[in-house]
């Protein structure tokens, strides 16, 4: 469905993208494919309005080993999106993460890094270990998060955007 709305120049590619190249179970909820991931939502489940999802073997691999595969050497800007693997995803690409080639990363955060058990004070200090300024991104404006506060980790929809050093200026508007 997705191929057949888009552009003839975008490459499709029967994969899911992780921490490390595996075969993994995915947990497809029919009714609300929104909320389809690898992190079962159980809790969410219990509270009767989402049914058991469908399971589906999936292929993964990383951003690293993708991108060495077909010759990328640099991502502009990335999003992840991926219902509470977030962390997995920026696991598996640590070599384009601590060589400066991803410029710009944004990144879902919400009450999915429950169902992972994961939080957002990981990802902060997984990519600020990089030199990645880390920001909200607010309807109006982003709202630069120099360091982790404990408020912040709520289990509220929200995106972030994490910005490479090398272009931290550009978005603080600082010379």
């Amino acid at each position: 469905k997705l191929i057949q709305n888009l552009d003839k120049q975008v490459i499709s590619n029967n994969l899911a993208v992780g921490q490390k190249k595996e075969v993994k179970t995915f947990h497809y909820y029919e009714d609300h494919s929104f909320l389809s991931t690898f992190y079962r939502r159980v809790d969410v489940e219990k509270q009767g309005w989402l049914n058991t999802p469908k399971k589906i073997t999936v292929l993964t691999t990383t951003i690293d080993n993708y991108c060495q595969h077909h010759d990328i050497n640099r991502i502009n800007f990335i999003k992840i999106d991926v219902g509470g693997g977030e962390l997995d995803v920026l696991y598996g690409a640590k070599h384009f993460l601590e060589t400066g080639r991803i410029d710009y990363l944004q990144f879902e955060y919400g009450g999915t890094y429950l169902d992972a058990k994961t939080s957002l004070k990981e990802v902060f200090e997984y990519l600020q270990k990089f030199r990645y300024s880390i920001f909200k991104i607010l309807p109006d404006r982003l709202e630069y998060k120099p360091s982790f506060l404990p408020e912040d980790e709520n289990f509220e929809f929200s995106n972030f955007l994490a910005v490479n050093e090398r272009f931290h200026s550009n978005v603080l508007g600082e010379v």
